[in-house]
């Protein structure tokens, strides 16, 4: 984009400086962001797949309505939310995706309509159960 805008080559080395330096930089924003969402009632926490050079990792969101904290990680699950150290401290509430390693956190759990819904319309559709129409009617 700045060879193009710009006319001038950047190397490898340059771009990994000025990552480093806005990483350093953001540290007090990273742990300002932390801080706000332990005080909230109520949190949703989610990961997602990442392809990284062709491996798999793992893209993890704690968040509320404002705020939203991504981690990185190549694991999922406890050993991952641990690191990043929001979920650990937490005391409120935790929406998740019934995702077993959440419900060593917090003090109470509500469980995400979207998934909820996503797993009934599986269930629709691989079994034709009945009891699984009627409840996804919305």
């Amino acid at each position: 984009m700045i060879y193009d805008l710009a006319g001038q080559k950047i190397s490898e080395g340059a771009l990994a400086n000025f990552q480093a330096k806005a990483y350093n930089r953001l540290a007090d924003f990273e742990q300002q962001i932390k801080s706000l969402l332990l005080m909230e009632y109520a949190l949703h926490a989610d990961e997602t797949g990442v392809k990284v050079n062709g491996k798999s990792n793992r893209m993890h969101v704690t968040s509320t309505h404002l705020l939203s904290f991504f981690g990185f990680h190549s694991k999922r699950g406890k050993q991952a939310s641990d690191r990043f150290n929001i979920l650990p401290l937490y005391n409120g509430t935790i929406m998740h995706d019934r995702f077993s390693s959440y419900f060593s956190y917090g003090k109470t759990h509500a469980l995400c309509n979207a998934h909820i819904l996503r797993e009934l319309q599986y269930i629709w559709e691989t079994k034709q159960k009945k009891w699984v129409k009627t409840s996804l009617i919305y």
